[in-house]
């Protein structure tokens, strides 16, 4: 999920995941300073530069500097966060969670270093991690909506979807305003759609598309990236397709409903390519896509159901874009037809 991001990209949107807002530390007290101005000029100089570095977007020198800090004072929590946050910029993801194990375990009470922990863990597929990360969050903010998203998200992804939906319930009720919790309501409809015959298959689109269009409500003021706005209209068309056809076709038959007629067949279809974040993590998993086989012969909407990381997602529905077929004939003419997907990804 861009994911996060992808459907699966809430993670990364929400998180501190991309963010490279920068923090002045505090490495000495004034007393200190003023006592030791030798002693403190040092440190604070390479922290102005780590910051002047991540600025202008050379994070690998941000990285070096911070982690000069972190070797210059090993007990500096927000060292640690900010090199951690280089890394994400970088992406080195198992590197960041490294820094946000240590920095976490100097200062733990820090909402901040949890929230992108958990952020991270996702990403990185280490759920039980992340799952911990995010009640961690929940407790020290448990009147902070935002607080229960991570937890939320990875309810979803584990199928607890009674879970997910006590997360989401609490976020609108600590901030009815916020469109997160309905990003992640339609995120949850999503995950079933793979369950059921057509009209369940509609019914469940239309929740998710509800949810979606109470998320853009909300979120007028911010941004709405291109690969929402194609899965939104995905989730219309394909809501629009299953509601006319009723509810007499077994799920994923590749031939129209209740008449004869020729299957679909696949003509050419290439295996998506492996991504480097990817290979580097080690993520391996599913991508579930829901595509339209137009009658024309070219490929409709592809809606993301499962999705995974480090760019997996977006590499999955470039393939199944390039797959070529024959569509569906009915009374010899041909038809709209759709099919799930599926994508393996392994290192192995």
């Amino acid at each position: 999920m861009k994911g996060y991001d992808r459907i699966t990209r809430k993670v990364p949107r929400k998180s501190c995941y991309y963010s490279v807002q920068m923090r002045t530390i505090a490495i000495f007290s004034l007393t200190l300073l003023f006592l030791c101005p030798v002693l403190a000029q040092p440190q604070d100089q390479v922290n102005a530069d780590a910051a002047a570095a991540m600025k202008v977007g050379n994070f690998d020198k941000a990285a070096k500097l911070y982690k000069k800090l972190t070797k210059a004072e090993p007990n500096n929590a927000e060292a640690w966060y900010q090199l951690s946050l280089a890394y994400l910029a970088d992406k080195k993801d198992e590197k960041a969670a490294d820094a946000l194990e240590k920095a976490t375990g100097i200062s733990s009470k820090e909402p901040r270093y949890w929230r992108t922990f958990a952020s991270v863990l996702i990403s990185l597929d280490r759920i039980a991690q992340a799952e911990m990360a995010a009640k961690k969050l929940i407790g020290l903010q448990p009147n902070v909506a935002d607080s229960y998203f991570f937890y939320a998200f990875i309810s979803i992804l584990k199928e607890e979807f009674l879970t997910a939906e006590t997360q989401i319930e609490k976020m609108i009720a600590l901030n009815p305003s916020s469109p997160d919790p309905y990003f992640l309501r339609g995120s949850l409809y999503l995950r079933q759609v793979p369950d059921g015959r057509y009209q369940h298959r509609a019914e469940t689109l239309q929740k998710a598309d509800a949810a979606f269009q109470r998320y853009t409500e909300l979120n007028k003021n911010g941004p709405l990236g291109a690969y929402l706005r194609e899965q939104i209209a995905a989730v219309q068309w394909f809501a629009n397709f299953y509601n006319k056809r009723g509810d007499n076709t077994p799920k994923d038959s590749g031939q129209s409903p209740a008449e004869p007629g020729t299957k679909l067949a696949v003509k050419k279809a290439k295996a998506p390519n492996y991504t480097r974040e990817a290979k580097e993590t080690g993520l391996s998993g599913v991508v579930l896509l829901l595509v339209a086989f137009r009658a024309d012969g070219t490929i409709g909407p592809v809606l993301v159901l499962r999705g995974l990381g480090n760019g997996l997602t977006e590499k999955a529905v470039e393939a199944a874009k390039q797959i070529k077929f024959n569509p569906v004939i009915k009374n010899d003419v041909p038809v709209d037809s759709v099919r799930q997907v599926e994508y393996s990804f392994s290192v192995y």
